[in-house]
């Protein structure tokens, strides 16, 4: 199972859906193209709790409109917050490689092992991330 750029088919919520993590960037991308709706109606959408804070909770503090939108996602059930254990040899290589937070969380729930895909436009962490497949 490689992680790879945004490209996914499915249904939401089917068993044969395809389950992807979106990190903050891409969400917020496909919210300002207004693609966003297009693409959770067709796979099974993630977000770990980090990109919930740097998408939803914090800019609706200070008033973001897209904020309130992604949030509106989360209440429809087409997004939700995925959740995963921290394991030590994970938090080792996220130390080693130096990743920022919200990165960190979108790799410590791909390494939770039921994911198929990474939405993201992060070039290095993708990178990292198709060399560290398999690895762990």
């Amino acid at each position: 199972m490689g992680a790879k750029a945004w490209g996914a088919d499915g249904k939401n919520g089917g068993g044969d859906g395809m389950k992807a993590i979106m990190d903050s960037d891409s969400l917020i991308k496909l919210t300002k193209a207004k693609a966003k709706e297009v693409v959770l109606k067709n796979i099974e959408a993630y977000i770990p709790p980090k990109v919930f804070e740097e998408v939803i909770k914090i800019p609706k503090e200070e008033g973001y409109p897209d904020a309130f939108i992604i949030e509106e996602n989360l209440k429809k059930g087409l997004l939700a917050i995925g959740e995963f254990k921290e394991y030590p040899q994970v938090e080792e290589m996220i130390t080693r490689l130096g990743m920022g937070a919200g990165e960190a969380d979108v790799f410590r729930l791909y390494k939770s092992g039921v994911f198929d895909i990474i939405s993201s436009d992060d070039g290095r962490f993708l990178k990292i991330i198709d060399a560290l497949d398999g690895t762990i």
